[in-house]
């Protein structure tokens, strides 16, 4: 698998389902908060990172604007 890919959701539903999706293809991530997500990001960065806009430490905006200053190469959605 050549991609990386690390997905936050705050609902487990959302995170089980979106990992079942992608994770036959991708190597897939996950956490549970934006700074878990940080730290998991600067040990190894991703090639995408999906993040809902509701997390419990932060919003996805946030977390995104980190992602996009930090490793402007990785590609960012939010659901």
């Amino acid at each position: 698998r050549e991609h990386v890919e690390a997905i936050l959701a705050r609902w487990p539903a959302v995170l089980a389902l979106l990992v079942g999706q992608l994770g036959t293809e991708f190597e897939v991530r996950t956490a549970c908060s934006a700074d878990q997500a940080r730290r998991m990001l600067d040990d190894k960065p991703a090639d995408v990172v999906l993040t809902d806009l509701c997390l419990p430490d932060a919003s996805g905006i946030q977390l995104l604007d980190w992602v996009h200053r930090r490793l402007p190469r990785t590609a960012r959605v939010l659901l």
